[in-house]
């Protein structure tokens, strides 16, 4: 009897694997409203990726390269992988372009709001029919990943570089919809996304850099999301739902 793909039963009888994702926002843009990044912000991812991986070892053959099609997105991308290359002797490794993690549009949603509604557009956004598509575009993507990881077995890391809107969505939706905490919720570490300020005037993603995926074999039926050092695990059932 065929054991239907993406059952617990069809996970549990699958390959040994390992998969790691490093999920990374773009630098400062050089406005509100550019496709790029500004002098200062290029130079902030440059120094970033000099910090954070200066010789640590890179196993190029392990290891994929992901990007939001924005321009701003394939240029901290850029920046990233030639820093790898420089200080960390990594080969090149070709970029695939996903839709899956971009934005889908911020820029024109926030334009079409009224004046006194733009500091608060991501709560606006978040909410609305184009923040859910974007939220559930990301989650599909992540989900075909661990599926291709299932099926191909062993190791393997991706390096994905999308936008602050993206990546606040998923981690708000799942506090939302599971009762899980990832954000600090009042003024106790001004150094932690703090939701309010998130969900306020102006929408400040200033510390949401980086959040780590990891999903194996050992334990196939969670997904471990570590975020400034604090390491939650969510159910693939759950996460399945709220697609």
């Amino acid at each position: 009897m065929r054991i239907p793909e993406g059952s617990r039963e069809h996970r549990e009888n699958s390959k040994d694997y390992e998969l790691y994702i490093s999920v990374t926002r773009h630098g400062p843009k050089a406005g509100q409203h550019s496709e790029e990044l500004s002098e200062s912000g290029k130079q902030d991812v440059a120094d970033y990726f000099y910090e954070a991986y200066e010789g640590v070892p890179i196993d190029s053959r392990n290891r994929k390269v992901v990007s939001s099609k924005v321009k701003r997105v394939l240029q901290t991308t850029r920046i990233a992988e030639n820093s790898l290359e420089q200080y960390n002797e990594a080969e090149p490794v070709a970029v695939e372009i996903a839709e899956g993690i971009s934005e889908l549009g911020v820029d024109d949603y926030v334009r079409s709001l009224p004046e006194e509604q733009r500091e608060n557009w991501f709560q606006d956004w978040y909410k609305s029919e184009e923040g859910h598509k974007a939220t559930a575009n990301f989650i599909g993507w992540l989900l075909e990943q661990i599926s291709n990881a299932r099926q191909a077995g062993g190791k393997l890391e991706i390096d994905t570089y999308s936008h602050g809107p993206v990546m606040a969505a998923f981690l708000v939706r799942l506090e939302d919809q599971l009762g899980l905490q990832f954000i600090a919720r009042g003024k106790d570490d001004p150094l932690r996304l703090n939701r309010n300020k998130l969900l306020g005037e102006g929408g400040d993603f200033s510390v949401l850099s980086n959040f780590n995926i990891q999903v194996s074999s050992k334990n196939p039926e969670l997904i471990r999301i570590i975020f400034h050092g604090k390491t939650t695990e969510v159910p693939l059932d759950e996460l399945e739902k709220i697609r």
